[in-house]
Parts: C-alpha cells; structure tokens; sequence
C-alpha cells in the first residue's frame, strides 16, 4: 500500500541519517539493523527495494562522498580522512576509493590541489 511505501522510505531516510551521522564507525548491516529494531533480511531488502542497492554499496559511496568532501575542505591527511569515513586502515581506504572514483585518493588531492 502507499502507506507501507511510505513507512518504508521514511524508514530508509531515518537509516541513512544513522548511517552519515556515524559514518566513522565499522556500521555492519547487523549492528545498523539491530539499531533500528529490524532483522539483517528485513534491512537488508528495504534497501533493495527503495534505492536499488544494497546496504553495503550504500555505506559504501556515503563513506567515498564525505572522504572527497573532507578532501575539499583541506585540513586532514588521508589517514585522517579514512578514519573519519570509518575505514581501519588507508589500504583499505585506498582500494576502495580507487574502486568507485577511478583513481587512487593521493591522485584524486593533487588533482584538487591543481598541482601538475
């Protein structure tokens, strides 16, 4: 029903609050899903369903948007930055942002920086 529809995206938009507000801690689907009072499936499929992606896919560009949004705002070193955007080791970080944005994070700061 559209009611149900309703419930469901205030739901996700609630989540994804969570999520952004606390995007620097590990955020497992079930440490999110237990937040919220939900089963890992029941979290799980919302996301399918609403945005089309899956939960980790979610977390995971939320964390790479706000890394190039730190990386703008000039003040942190990238281990600064894959700490703030909830990854344990800039390797990790590394791999991840190369994965998404196309090339590595150092890459991405010079590019920023304008330098040549």
């Amino acid at each position: 029903s559209i009611m149900t529809e309703y419930l469901n995206q205030k739901a996700i938009a609630e989540i994804a609050r969570y999520i952004h507000a606390n995007l620097e801690k590990p955020l497992t689907i079930e440490s999110t899903a237990k937040e919220f009072g939900m089963s890992t499936r029941t979290l799980s499929r919302k996301f399918k369903e609403i945005l089309g992606m899956n939960y980790i896919r979610f977390l995971r560009a939320l964390r790479i948007t706000r890394s190039l949004e730190l990386m703008l705002e000039g003040k942190y070193n990238m281990y600064e930055i894959a700490m703030m955007v909830g990854y344990n080791s800039l390797s990790s970080f590394s791999n991840i942002f190369k994965k998404v944005i196309g090339i590595a994070p150092t890459e991405y700061q010079h590019k920023l920086r304008g330098d040549k």
